[in-house]
Order: C-alpha cells, then structure tokens, then sequence
C-alpha cells in the first residue's frame, strides 16, 4: 500500500480539473494498473455469491470488495473535494463513465480534431523537407546530372 501512495501522488499533485482529465485518467490507469486493479474498470460485477458457494467463489468475491473499496477510495482522493463529494456512493464505473460524460465536450472534440490535423501537416511538411534535403544533397554531390536531370 505504501507504493500505492507513492504512485497517488502523481495524480494528488495534479487532482482532476476539467482542463486534465485525459492526463488525469491515464496517470490513474497506470496506477490502477500497478495494483492489479485495473479490472476494476473493465470487467462486469460479479454476483454476491450464495451462502452455500465453495470457499474459492467467496474468497473471489471478497477480493473483488476489497478491490473496489481500494479503487473508489484512490479515485476519491485524487479529484478535487467538489467531485469527491459528489461521488461519494458512487461505483468506480459509474464515476468514470460520469466523468467521460461531463469532459467528453464539443471543445474537447474539436481541440483533438486540431491537434490531430496539425500533427498531420507537420508531418507531411517533415516529409517534403526530407525528400528537399535529398533532393539537394543529389544536387551537390552530382551539380553536372541534376542539371541534365532539369531539362528532360
């Protein structure tokens, strides 16, 4: 648990406000993660298991409780006391699913959407700059040729 704490202080110095929440979900599946419990986030609940289920089936179950108070109790703690408080009955799903909701905004979209173009270009433009540099490195290791090379 003590690395637990450690690793919660990447997201505790940067609790989650609306202008992070994609740095902030990653930093917390890494940590989750780390613990094993990323499952948390992914898997379907399980059901409560009878009074008469074997002793793995309950072991499992109980494993599974105390994973999910872990991870509620992390992602608790490491978003500002307004969505804490908020959270506060909530289920590691649901507050993730909420969370998406509320940060998944049209600015959000279209600020990925501007990045993803602007990434675009500056590669292309990286490959004509190589295929210029190429280009002129032909030109001063052979002038005589690249010259020819213009007039056909």
């Amino acid at each position: 648990m003590a690395n637990t704490l450690s690793l919660c202080s990447l997201l505790d110095s940067n609790k989650l406000i609306r202008l992070n929440f994609d740095s902030w979900y990653r930093k917390l599946k890494i940590i989750l993660e780390y613990e094993r419990i990323l499952y948390m986030l992914t898997d379907p609940t399980p059901e409560e298991p009878t009074a008469n289920a074997h002793g793995i089936i309950k072991d499992t179950y109980q494993k599974w409780l105390n994973d999910h108070t872990t991870i509620r109790c992390i992602m608790r703690a490491v978003i500002n006391d307004k969505f804490s408080c908020k959270f506060k009955d909530a289920q590691p799903k649901q507050m993730i699913q909420i969370l998406n909701e509320f940060f998944d905004t049209p600015e959000n979209a279209k600020r990925h959407k501007t990045s993803y173009a602007v990434f675009n270009a500056l590669a292309k433009n990286s490959q004509k700059t190589e295929k210029l540099k190429f280009h002129g490195a032909v030109q001063l290791a052979d002038p005589v040729q690249s010259e020819s090379n213009q007039f056909h």
